[in-house]
């Protein structure tokens, strides 16, 4: 399993698609399931996962875990 503890991508460059690409190279990687940790109140980047095809796994009133096997 990937642990992903921090992707940011400038506010220049988002909504280009640069996020996906890079979780995209990610996903040749050896592993089989990547997992997410952020903050509830970001729902910006939750989005983005979601978008990404990770599901929500476990949340609480300050996190959210999200996970997606590849």
């Amino acid at each position: 399993t990937l642990h992903i503890h921090l992707l940011m991508v400038s506010e220049k460059y988002q909504g280009k698609g640069i996020g996906s690409k890079i979780l995209k190279s990610i996903n040749v990687s050896k592993s089989r399931k990547i997992n997410v940790k952020t903050y509830t109140h970001l729902r910006r980047t939750i989005n983005f996962y979601l978008k990404n095809n990770f599901k929500i796994e476990d949340a609480n009133n300050k996190t959210i875990l999200l996970s997606k096997k590849i």
